[in-house]
Order: C-alpha cells, then sequence, then structure tokens
C-alpha cells in the first residue's frame, strides 16, 4: 500500500473497524487484573475515553513474571534451532507489517502522534528491526 492510499477517509473507516483488546496477556491468554481494576486510556487530541483497560497492579506484573521466567527457564526458545528462532522472528515481523494499519491506528488515538508518522517511521522501523534480529 502506498502513501496516496492513505487518505482521510481510509484513515476514518479503518478506525471504526478497530476492536480494543483491554485485558493483560499473560501466558497467551487475555486476563483482568486481579483486583479487577481498569483505567480510561484518553485520546489526547479530543480528551475522549478510548476504552477501559485492566490495570496492571504488583500482583499482575508478579504474575506475568513469574510465567516470564518460567518459559525463559524451560529452554522452548533456547532449544530451538538457529533457523526456527530465525522463522519465528520472521514471522513476528511479517505480523507486524501486515498489522501496521492496526498499530499505527491505535498508537495515534493513545499518544496522539500523527498517523502518518505511525505507518511510515514508527511501524515501519519496528518490523525492519525485528527483521534484521
Amino acid at each position: 500500500m502506498n502513501a496516496a492510499s492513505f487518505t482521510k477517509s481510509f484513515w476514518h473507516d479503518e478506525a471504526k473497524k478497530l476492536k480494543f483488546r483491554t485485558k493483560h496477556l499473560i501466558n497467551g491468554e487475555w486476563v483482568e487484573s486481579e483486583d479487577g481494576t481498569t483505567f480510561d486510556t484518553i485520546n489526547p487530541a479530543t480528551g475522549e475515553a478510548i476504552a477501559k483497560v485492566a490495570s496492571g497492579k504488583a500482583a499482575d506484573i508478579d504474575k506475568a513474571v513469574k510465567n516470564a521466567r518460567e518459559t525463559f527457564k524451560s529452554g522452548v526458545w533456547s532449544m530451538l534451532a538457529p533457523r526456527e528462532r530465525l522463522a519465528v522472528i520472521e514471522r513476528f515481523s511479517a505480523l507486524i507489517e501486515e498489522n501496521a494499519v492496526e498499530f499505527a491506528l491505535l498508537d495515534c488515538l493513545d499518544m496522539g502522534k500523527p498517523v502518518m508518522d505511525m505507518i511510515t517511521i514508527d511501524v515501519t522501523g519496528l518490523s525492519a528491526s525485528v527483521g534484521d534480529e
């Protein structure tokens, strides 16, 4: 998709399709905060709430870190052959590219950064840096 495809109406249409994931991703599952609390994430351009997002507290962080340590220690990554690790990294890079519009819109809405900067610099740069590993 070239830059000329990114019209104002394109971005508005894509924004209407967004579905916000508002839970924590821990151990491959989307989960609520342990204590059930949330916070509003605000669109800085409008001051309006975008969504209620799970609020991570110490218990949630401890749970995520514990899982990450267990996964790391399991050797699931380190025991993969280098070619298999490369395939995972390349797939991750491809997923970033496939979802570039969604990433750009989400960051634009959440942080107020111009969407064209997101799509042409940030998301493109992320995909390139992941693919270079």
